[in-house]
């Protein structure tokens, strides 16, 4: 979350809530994955965002290159069909509703389409394909819940609107930085709590000889990447504007922004591909 202070109106909870500490928590886990799976300590990204120590959280597994169950199949062909799908989901997403206050921004929301219907996934066998679909849905779903959750926390994106020479200040794009610094629940994303979801829609399944180490592989997988993703994509273009309402010149020639706007069609579009 943003060392600025957010007015409670922008639904943000405080740094000492429950929620903002269990936050901190499920991001210090997501990066302790992300980490091992990359191989690398993601200093950047601790630089970013407050982190805690996660001790004991091991390291997620790649799937296996051998012989493979039809769990492992399924999992393997969803995740593969998560890079075309985000792909999809960057092109179309946008910030919208994002208020604009002296240099800071607050509030807003990420809008885009569902993510389940941009997976495409080659047909797999029988025995494989209605594997897929508990795999893919969950996978979905999880995005799905931490993207409607994304605000954005007193961000200081524009700098020149703390003292704008105007009675008001035209479109400008935002000071670009990392996905990572926006607020958002990563609770769906954590492992423990998609391997639920996986196991779920898999039904009797999930009891299938693999299906628990598939699963187990896929959530930590997925949260690594995910963590990994948020810490590399760069929000852009977000364009804000607004009135200066103590413009009055001679006597008051600047004044900061007060009650703007800032909308971002297009925030994600140089974000990196989903890592592969």
């Amino acid at each position: 979350m943003s060392p600025h202070t957010t007015p409670p109106d922008y639904g943000i909870p405080s740094e000492d809530a429950p929620e903002s500490i269990a936050r901190r928590e499920a991001l210090a886990t997501l990066a302790a994955l992300a980490a091992g799976f990359m191989g690398t300590s993601l200093s950047a990204a601790q630089i970013v965002t407050p982190q805690v120590k996660a001790a004991g959280t091991p390291a997620p597994q790649k799937f296996p290159t051998g012989p493979r169950t039809d769990a492992d199949i399924a999992a393997r062909a969803v995740n593969d069909g998560m890079v075309y799908a985000h792909a999809m989901y960057r092109l179309q997403a946008r910030l919208t509703g994002v208020t604009v206050m002296g240099i800071q921004a607050f509030g807003g929301r990420l809008v885009g389409p569902p993510l389940a219907g941009l997976f495409a996934v080659p047909a797999q066998s029988p025995s494989v394909q209605p594997l897929i679909a508990a795999f893919q849905n969950a996978a979905a779903t999880a995005w799905d819940r931490l993207a409607a959750s994304v605000k954005v926390p007193g961000l200081p994106w524009y700098p020149a609107f703390a003292a704008f020479p105007g009675p008001e200040a035209p479109p400008m794009p935002n000071i670009p930085m990392p996905f990572i610094t926006l607020w958002f629940d990563p609770s769906p994303i954590l492992p423990q709590n998609l391997a639920a979801a996986i196991r779920a829609g898999l039904g009797a399944r999930a009891n299938d000889p693999g299906a628990a180490q598939a699963i187990d592989r896929f959530s930590r997988e997925f949260a690594a990447k995910f963590y990994y993703w948020a810490c590399a994509a760069q929000v852009l273009t977000v364009l804000g504007k607004g009135p200066i309402p103590t413009f009055a010149p001679p006597f008051v020639p600047i004044g900061p922004v007060i009650g703007g706007t800032a909308e971002g069609p297009g925030c994600l579009l140089a974000a990196p591909a989903w890592p592969g």
